[in-house]
């Protein structure tokens, strides 16, 4: 077939010229025949990633690329753990599989464990291994479940993963094993599963990672908040963002011998307890804590609805206010705005005598006003 430079060429038989020698647009819907047979070859999950993208676009290229890395990605773990098997290493004078590995590879001997550790673990759960080299999980998918799976779990794990990204898979399988694990054998895993390393970062700083008991490390954030709201910024302070105010506070706490008073937040329901953020907490946590804490309890009705247990006073409590401010959404709910909000005796506190958080609402201060100024013409 001639090409537009007048010579004899081979090209590719899904390529068109039109009379004047232009290539013809395929259009957005264009296929070569070879990649079809590509596609159709592909695992699900890959199908789905190249769906509605153009062949030959960067993000096609992008796609195929991220395909490459995790199918290598795949068989690089599996060699992991093969060379730690085969104890080659151990001739060498290493100390470790992982050693070898990251002095050849010139990577951390933790990302050199790692990858022995989840190809191990591949080889003992099959249904994990089928799952990740298919693609339907990602590695960092894979390597967070390989942590808490057996035979027992897996399966529910996997499907817990699915369609949900890494980032939000930890709280959703903390939830899982609190709801499945006996809490004796969570609270051993977690002291045993504690640990504060410390390393340099390129810039000269110093980076930690610091693994905690969900009480000990809630307790902890607690503590930093309360320095950082107690703190007040010195004359000329620059603006510090939130993660500076946090590094400064725990500085602080380490320097000084002050004992802090803080309020942690926790739910205890019928299914579980958890904090705020939802983490789950088990009872002998909380038991743990109860010699040394003041408890101000927050009762809830049938319908989950937070209810006033102590209601003989007129100025709503801390505790009825957060429960108000988070219904109300922190706007007024005449007008809808943020600023200046009081708390509203609905109806008014002169005729129930009692404060409870059914009968607040948020208003502005110009809408309060009002309010009572249209009462006070009433009357």
């Amino acid at each position: 077939m001639a090409g537009r430079c007048g010579g004899s060429v081979e090209v590719e038989p899904w390529l068109s010229w039109d009379e004047d020698g232009e290539l013809v647009d395929p259009g957005p819907d264009w296929l070569p025949m070879q990649q079809h047979q590509d596609q159709e070859a592909e695992p699900a999950a890959w199908r789905e990633a190249f769906d509605g993208v153009r062949p030959g676009s960067t993000a096609h290229e992008l796609i195929a690329c991220a395909r490459d890395n995790h199918n290598s990605k795949h068989r690089l773990v599996h060699l992991a753990a093969k060379y730690d098997d085969e104890l080659e290493w151990f001739r060498q004078g290493e100390a470790s599989a992982a050693h070898w590995i990251g002095r050849k590879l010139q990577i951390s001997v933790r990302t050199a464990s790692e990858w022995s550790y989840v190809g191990h673990m591949l080889k003992f759960l099959p249904a994990l291994d089928r799952a990740f080299e298919s693609g339907e999980l990602s590695y960092s998918q894979t390597r967070v479940i390989a942590r808490h799976a057996d035979e027992s779990n897996v399966d529910d794990l996997i499907e817990i993963a699915r369609n949900r990204p890494a980032d939000r898979l930890n709280a959703a399988l903390a939830k899982y094993l609190h709801d499945t694990e006996d809490e004796d054998e969570r609270d051993h895993r977690h002291h045993e599963d504690r640990g504060f390393t410390l390393g340099t970062e390129p810039g000269g700083m110093t980076e930690g990672r610091l693994y905690l008991p969900a009480l000990e490390g809630h307790i902890l954030s607690a503590v930093l908040d309360h320095i950082i709201r107690t703190t007040k910024p010195r004359a000329g302070d620059k603006p510090r963002s939130l993660d500076q105010q946090r590094a400064d506070a725990l500085m602080t706490l380490v320097q000084s011998k002050v004992e802090l008073l803080v309020e942690m937040v926790l739910h205890i329901r019928g299914d579980g307890n958890t904090f705020d953020d939802g983490t789950p907490l088990s009872n002998n946590a909380i038991a743990s804590q109860l010699p040394d804490s003041f408890i101000r309890t927050l009762i809830h009705d049938t319908n989950r609805n937070p209810i006033d247990a102590s209601n003989r006073r007129r100025h709503p409590t801390q505790r009825q206010q957060r429960v108000v401010h988070e219904r109300d959404h922190g706007e007024c709910t005449r007008c809808g705005s943020t600023m200046l909000l009081h708390y509203h005796h609905n109806p008014e506190y002169e005729i129930t005598r009692h404060t409870i958080t059914g009968e607040l609402e948020l208003l502005c201060g110009p809408c309060h006003r009002a309010h009572h100024r249209s009462k006070e013409q009433r009357s």
